[in-house]
């Protein structure tokens, strides 16, 4: 039995005739006549009786009719309610977000979907814990979108950038218009607009300016205005305010950079890509439609993040997990210029606290960091094998001297997971001479005692320069233990010359009476890298990831902040003159370094073959290296950030 036959049966009741059923079902006479034998065979009774051209119901036909016709009422009420369910369900849209995305883009994300879709359709918001969690939903529910700060590059999932909003000062007097950008510093202390009290704007501009150790409280003549009318106050009687602009629409008023707040804060829209040669949905119209994204100060503050558990209602028991306290040991050289913006400038600008925030808040442990400053690398390398760190910034002689010891190659050994800066000219140390010795040339130093800080690039630096003119094995090194904050210097008194990399062979030569050697050469080239704990890594990569997203973004801050030379001079103490010797514009070929992260593999092996000496005695003759190059974490920091391979 089937319900076609029911159906024809109950059409013939109803007309009286089987060619009336069959025009009524839109089916041949001849097929109505064959359900219903059809319907007569399988009850095993006949339903219609045909006598004289005429038909009639039988007594079994009649119960038939009243009981099936209550089956077919049943059959359509239950097509109709899952056809409604069907209508409903496509009307329904779900944004998957995390609690840091702001309130007014999740309105105005609805907006566009209801503008484009129409106003009967219905929209959810769902708070995830990561942007995984929402690329997870994405990838099963085809009637979602997501907004994440991160651009995805999932096979699946489709992302589209809607907003490119940075913190701007807006202005209308001529006295700005010869500026490109102008310091945080400067505002300080004039009359200037912020936004209004209590808003998001106001959060975020708060959340910016505090790893510069500002308050709002720091803008002394300081008023309080919503975004919209700052623009309108500023066009009609002039001043100044600080705002979120965003960076693709035009603006009623003039707007310049603010230096320190350059990092710009993108938006993206994701959604599932559907399977290739499927034609074009409602998900595909709402994805492409313009958006006028329009930041609104006005709208509630960011929701705090709700933890999976109190997502979800449950009637059982919940068993609290109490967090860890971990704590990210990382070792880091304040005044070693060639690695300040992957080390110091990080820690002043909070950037890795922020990254790691969100590692806290989306898992069971709780991490803090600690920066432990150091001068040179040997304590660094001694701190990764006993577990003492767990990230450290070295340079090449260092990483070299890792690659070719086996002492290294082991769980706990270091391992290379980015290049910090480089210099393709050479090494920018120096070897210095006592003022007090008339000749000043490299073979005056046979037979002498030359200190430097072991393991440094100066030291790379230096047992090149002495293999290079046959003088390795007749001079005598010792260490100068740069640690000692009182007198790092005092047991290089007696000797002969110092080796030393910047800014400290500055200080020496002013301040201990030695003079530059004048026919030193330098290496071909050098480099500084991030080294990683072994162990660590494999056990914390989202750390590690994390640790090196903030490197991007404080080279993007050092390459897009005018004043960025200046704020490390403050932070480092180091006098900007040698630091925009180091970083700044190139005019000579030695001594200028570059940051920049991918990791030249080739380097190291002619480093390390070439160049690399591993004592004053013995050139190494190592010919295999340890495995120390590890890039797939920084692949996956750029990933996270949307950013494509060097």
């Amino acid at each position: 039995m089937d319900l076609s036959q029911i159906k024809a049966f109950l059409a013939v009741s109803e007309f009286g005739s089987f060619t009336k059923a069959a025009k009524f079902l839109h089916l041949s006479q001849p097929s109505i006549s064959l359900k219903v034998i059809a319907l007569e065979k399988h009850l095993k009774t006949t339903l219609i009786h045909r006598e004289n051209n005429k038909i009639h119901l039988s007594e079994s036909g009649r119960y038939a009719q009243e009981k099936l016709e209550h089956v077919v009422k049943q059959i359509e009420e239950l097509e109709h309610y899952f056809d409604n369910q069907e209508k409903q369900n496509k009307l329904n849209y779900t944004i998957y977000h995390e609690s840091d995305v702001s309130m007014s883009a999740l309105k105005q994300v609805i907006l566009h979907i209801e503008s484009t879709l129409g106003e009967e359709i219905t929209t959810h918001t769902f708070q995830c814990n990561s942007e995984q969690e929402i690329i997870d939903l994405l990838k099963k529910d085809t009637n979602a979108f997501g907004l994440s700060r991160y651009k995805t590059d999932s096979n699946e999932i489709k992302s589209r950038l809607i907003t490119d909003e940075e913190f701007m000062l807006v202005y209308s007097d001529d006295d700005l218009s010869n500026k490109e950008s102008i310091d945080l510093c400067e505002l300080l202390s004039k009359r200037v607009f912020l936004p209004e009290l209590h808003s998001e704007s106001l959060h975020l501009l708060e959340t910016r300016i505090r790893p510069f150790g500002l308050d709002i409280t720091d803008f002394t003549k300081r008023s309080h205005v919503s975004e919209k009318l700052m623009e309108e106050l500023i066009r009609d009687a002039g001043g100044i305010g600080i705002k979120l602009c965003n960076t693709k629409v035009p603006s009623n008023c003039k707007r310049i950079r603010v230096n320190e707040l350059s990092t710009p804060y993108g938006l993206f829209l994701l959604a599932h890509k559907g399977k290739q040669g499927e034609q074009p949905n409602s998900n595909d119209l709402v994805f492409s439609a313009d958006l006028n994204y329009q930041f609104e100060d006005n709208y509630p503050p960011i929701l705090p993040r709700l933890s999976k558990a109190s997502q979800k209602q449950s009637n059982s028991p919940i068993t609290v997990k109490h967090s860890e306290n971990k704590v990210l040991k990382i070792g880091i050289q304040n005044r070693t210029i060639q690695t300040v913006v992957s080390g110091r400038a990080i820690q002043k600008l909070g950037l890795l606290d922020s990254f790691i925030a969100e590692i806290s808040d989306s898992s069971q442990n709780q991490f803090s960091t600690k920066w432990i400053d150091y001068k040179s690398a040997a304590p660094m390398l001694k701190g990764l094998k006993e577990s003492e760190l767990d990230i450290a910034i070295i340079g090449d002689y260092a990483i070299s001297h890792m690659a070719t010891n086996q002492s290294y190659n082991d769980e706990n050994g270091p391992i290379l997971i980015s290049f910090v800066s480089i210099n393709p000219y050479g090494s920018g140390s120096s070897l210095l001479i006592r003022k007090d010795i008339k000749e000043t040339e490299l073979k005056n130093l046979k037979n002498n005692i030359i200190a430097v800080p072991f393991l440094s690039t100066a030291h790379g630096s230096l047992l090149y320069n002495l293999n290079q003119n046959n003088i390795l094995s007749s001079a005598r090194l010792i260490n100068i233990s740069l640690e000692n904050q009182k007198t790092p210097f005092d047991n290089s008194m007696d000797a002969g010359a110092v080796a030393c990399f910047t800014p400290f062979d500055h200080i020496i030569s002013a301040e201990h009476h030695y003079q530059k050697v004048e026919d030193e050469v330098s290496t071909p080239f050098a480099f500084y890298g991030v080294v990683a704990r072994r162990q660590f890594a494999v056990q914390q990569p989202d750390i590690v990831i994390a640790f090196l997203k903030s490197m991007l973004c404080s080279n993007y801050w050092f390459k897009n902040t005018t004043s960025s030379i200046q704020h490390l001079s403050r932070w480092t103490g180091v006098d900007m003159f040698h630091i925009n010797y180091i970083l700044g514009e190139r005019h000579g070929k030695d001594g200028h370094y570059q940051p920049d992260m991918k990791i030249r593999e080739d380097w190291i092996e002619e480093y390390t073959e070439k160049i690399f000496i591993e004592n004053q005695r013995n050139k190494s003759t190592v010919s295999k290296r340890s495995s120390i190059v590890q890039t797939e974490y920084l692949d996956s920091a750029m990933r996270d950030l949307g950013m494509t391979k060097f």
